[in-house]
Parts: structure tokens; sequence; C-alpha cells
């Protein structure tokens, strides 16, 4: 439990994976992709953009809890959101999750970075 409100961490990562799922969640990264216009990002397939877009926004979300909370409570938050993931079919972005939440994309800071100051 956690909040004031004292919510369960696994109905808190239930709400929030329900609506990082949402079509209205899709549309609105949808949009963002197009208003960047930039060539790269436009050439990736839509499919594969929503989904790594999903699984940064719930590592994100996992460091969120980790940081403010516990580990014990991230913890309950990561495994409740693998149930999340077997229970819907989405085990694709748990691997993804996974890799980003390893880090491997961290060597593409410098690169995004230099971008948005730009």
């Amino acid at each position: 439990m956690f909040f004031k409100k004292k919510i369960d961490v696994q109905e808190y990562c239930a709400g929030s994976l329900a609506a990082l799922f949402s079509p209205d969640r899709e549309k609105v990264w949808e949009q963002l992709r197009q208003v960047c216009n930039d060539p790269a990002l436009s050439g990736i397939d839509r499919t594969t953009y929503i989904k790594h877009i999903r699984a940064i926004m719930i590592e994100l979300l996992l460091i969120a809890i980790t940081k403010t909370f516990s580990m014990d409570i991230g913890s309950d938050a990561r495994v409740s959101t693998m149930m999340y993931f077997n229970a819907h079919g989405a085990t694709d972005i748990e691997d993804i999750e996974r890799t980003v939440g390893s880090g491997k994309f961290v060597r593409f800071f410098p690169e995004i970075l230099s971008g948005l100051v730009a």
C-alpha cells in the first residue's frame, strides 16, 4: 500500500498500465511523433514505435515508484507489471521494458540531449 489513499500496489499498477495501453494514449503518442516531423522517427513502424514508448513509460513509472517509496514496493510494482503483461498478452512489451531497464539505451542519451538543446 502506498500514497495517502492507501492504494494497493497491484491496483495502482493495473490502473496506470490500463491508461498506457489505451487507444487514446496511442493517439497522443502518434500525434507527438507527427509533430516532431523527424524522418527517422516517422520511418519507424507505428506498432514498434508504440511498443517502445510504452516500455519507456513503464520503466519510468517503476523507477518513480521505487525511488519515491522503497525497493520492496518497487519490486512489488515490477511483479504486478509482469502479471499485467501476462494477463493481457503483452509479454513483448515486457521484453522491451527489460532492455530499457537494463540501461542499454543510455548510450543514446547524448545524441538525444544534443538534439533537444540545439
